[in-house]
């Protein structure tokens, strides 16, 4: 019985699947590239987005064992850490602003969302205005996958 299972994907076929199961495992570039290493031995050759938290040494495994993927942090522990940062009483309303980007079903509408963002909060936020996700400001500002979650093919 797997306690502390660790990612799920979709084949070309749409077809979801567990990634693995990890036990008392470290959190460091190594023990991810350890990981990574056997998704490689179980037959995973490619992978076009990883979108995970923000774990040491997850983004720089990533980069190492499957260099053409995308990394994306995940849009729950970006609003979070954007969240944590703002006071209290702006929390709601700040919250409503990042929903108008993250929920956006186009790119356009996640633009104007982020334009007016940075129009209501700029001066009292600035750090999360200009980076949204707590990434970067592009490509991770706006969904690289669909929003509907239909099969993309995200694991080949």
């Amino acid at each position: 019985r797997c306690t502390s299972p660790w990612g799920s994907g979709l084949t070309g076929e749409g077809i979801s699947w567990a990634f693995g199961c990890l036990e008392q495992m470290g959190e460091s570039a190594h023990n991810w590239e350890e990981v990574l290493k056997d998704l490689r031995r179980r037959g995973v050759r490619r992978v076009r987005i990883f979108v995970t938290d923000d774990l040491p040494g997850l983004e720089e495994a990533i980069k190492k064992m499957f260099p053409d993927a995308d990394w994306q942090l995940h849009v729950l522990h970006a609003v979070r850490d954007a969240l944590n940062k703002a006071r209290r009483r702006d929390r709601e309303a700040l919250a409503e602003a990042l929903k108008k980007i993250y929920r956006a079903e186009m790119e356009e509408e996640a633009k104007g969302g982020l334009g007016r963002l940075r129009e209501r909060w700029g001066e009292i936020y600035p750090r999360i205005v200009e980076c949204p996700v707590g990434v970067s400001p592009s490509p991770q500002a706006y969904p690289t996958v669909s929003v509907h979650h239909e099969p993309t093919g995200t694991v080949d």
